[in-house]
């Protein structure tokens, strides 16, 4: 499968932009506790990179490093191989308001000005 194919055909698919990043994100999965890359987030989801991914269709809780930590609801869009690592889409299940703000925030806090880096 073209891996960037893949991607640009999702970014179509968005509604809410998304913020380029690279950072170290925690999330469990099935009892379990993994650390991997988050890659891109949004209002609306995030795509985290990894050596073992989750499957299409599992519950995940993702927890943001933001003062107070929030933790996510979400779950598993899409799971695309790329390279030697894979790459798994995320959507943000149920958000609070709360977490609405508080994601906004966080998402905000990357770029120095209003939607730069932004993909569009």
């Amino acid at each position: 499968m073209d891996t960037t194919q893949y991607f640009g055909n999702l970014k179509n698919k968005r509604k809410d932009k998304r913020a380029g990043i690279n950072l170290i994100v925690n999330y469990s999965n099935k009892g379990q506790i993994f650390t991997d890359y988050l890659k891109d987030i949004s209002m609306g989801g995030a795509r985290i990179e990894t050596f073992k991914p989750p499957a299409k269709g599992d519950s995940i809780i993702m927890t943001l490093s933001t003062k107070p930590p929030i933790k996510l609801n979400a779950i598993v869009r899409w799971v695309a191989k790329y390279k030697f690592k894979y790459h798994f889409g995320i959507e943000f299940a149920s958000l609070t308001y709360t977490n609405e703000v508080v994601l906004s925030q966080y998402i905000s806090s990357f770029f120095w000005e209003k939607n730069d880096i932004f993909f569009k």
